[in-house]
């Protein structure tokens, strides 16, 4: 058990840490958009320049928000699968210690999935808000 903790923690720092390190690569760059329509004399914003606010990398609708919000769904719709499953795998367990403790750490690693999801979601939408 204590293994699979540990390796699970690593797992979540080595996932951040890349994520932070992707991050940081894909904002470094220019915003080409915003140039190019201050360099043409035209407004930034409007239907052409697009706002120039928004950064199709890290915008409301960018690139990291979409792939955010992909996976948190992805995983949260396994996890919730998972919880239904194992709740089944409880209910028919007739009594089978073995049973009833497979069902149950199932259900206790999907919950706690699903909280990493969430924590996961909120440092996305923390990261992106502070580099805007």
């Amino acid at each position: 058990m204590m293994k699979k903790i540990k390796f699970i923690a690593a797992l979540l720092v080595v996932s951040f840490s890349v994520a932070f390190f992707q991050i940081g690569i894909t904002h470094a760059a220019y915003d080409p958009v915003g140039a190019g329509c201050q360099a043409a004399g035209n407004e930034t914003t409007g239907p052409v320049c697009g706002a120039a606010d928004e950064d199709p990398v890290s915008g409301s609708n960018g690139i990291i928000n979409t792939v955010a919000n992909i996976i948190a769904w992805a995983g949260g719709v396994i996890a919730i699968f998972m919880i239904i499953f194992s709740g089944f795998r409880f209910i028919t367990a007739g009594g089978d210690s073995g049973k009833v403790a497979s069902a149950r750490n199932t259900i206790i690693y999907a919950a706690v999935g699903l909280l990493v999801i969430v924590i996961a979601r909120v440092i996305v939408s923390l990261v992106i808000s502070n580099l805007k």
